[in-house]
């Protein structure tokens, strides 16, 4: 039974254990949380556009390193290789 009328009775069930505080607290976004798409294509020391996404790039594996360091020196953990194929090497129907 609770008694009492606020303030001076709060009821703070909620925030009693540390698991439930971070289930409840406000969200915190950090460079720790992000991954980095990286977009891969055929060829040596190129470095390509893409069209329907501004300032977004295609490398070819000999530069993914270079797009590596600067994640790691930018605090990104992880990051997701994409490898593109042209219409006429896939499977297209």
């Amino acid at each position: 039974m609770i008694t009492g009328n606020y303030p001076s009775l709060r009821l703070r069930r909620s925030r009693k254990n540390d698991w439930s505080r971070r289930l409840i607290q406000e969200n915190s976004l950090s460079a720790s949380d992000f991954i980095l798409p990286i977009f891969l294509i055929d060829g040596k020391n190129t470095k390509q556009s893409i069209k329907t996404m501004p300032d977004v790039y295609r490398y070819t594996i000999d530069k993914l390193g270079i797009v590596v360091d600067k994640a790691i020196k930018s605090k990104i953990p992880m990051v997701a290789l994409f490898s593109y194929t042209k219409k006429e090497k896939g499977n297209w129907h």
